[in-house]
């Protein structure tokens, strides 16, 4: 009548709790009437839900995503084209898979809220960035300092499945550095 849970603890399942709760029932049906009969059903519809409800934290639990990108050495640096794509040919991690290395797109497996990091080492003549959500602009990063060489945004973004983020170039001049210093990182929050 026991299952054993993952950390090892003995745990009496729901069916083995009903089937107690109607033993139960039976045995003192003739002592106390028909209330028994409805405070099974009660118990019933909550052992149902409680069941649901650790199902769905269960659920929640395995939609993990997270993933940290970043460019190449093989690209030295990467020259700017107005509007073109930022893409991070290259993830530190990508778990769950939504970060497509060959488009430098992050699509949505999920409905939920999403962080999003750009950490950028560029050239004294880089003009920014822009980061957009299904092609609407909804963030931008450029140098105040004209002498500085990063780039940083960060945003969070309500997302459903299926949506898709993605980075570009906002003017036409400098370069961005490749390597571990230029980093694209977004995870979902809930």
């Amino acid at each position: 009548f026991h299952v054993l849970s993952s950390d090892g603890t003995r745990k009496m399942s729901s069916a083995t709790v009903l089937c107690l709760l109607a033993c139960l029932v039976t045995l003192t049906r003739g002592q106390l009437g028909g209330d028994m009969a409805a405070l099974l059903e009660e118990l019933t519809n909550k052992v149902t839900a409680l069941e649901e409800k650790v199902q769905q934290l269960e659920d929640a639990q395995n939609r993990r995503v997270a993933f940290s990108a970043y460019i190449s050495s093989n690209s030295p640096s990467i020259n700017s084209a107005h509007g073109a794509d930022i893409i991070f040919d290259n993830t530190f991690d990508n778990i769950g898979d939504a970060y497509n290395e060959t488009s430098g797109e992050f699509v949505a497996p999920y409905d939920g809220d999403y962080f999003f990091i750009l950490n950028l080492d560029v050239t004294m003549e880089f003009g920014g960035m822009q980061m957009f959500l299904n092609d609407q602009y909804i963030l931008k990063a450029d140098k105040d300092d004209p002498t500085s060489t990063h780039v940083s945004a960060s945003i969070v973004v309500a997302m459903k499945a299926g949506d898709v983020i993605d980075v570009r170039h906002m003017h036409s001049t400098g370069h961005i550095d490749a390597g571990h210093d230029s980093v694209f990182s977004g995870f979902l929050i809930k």
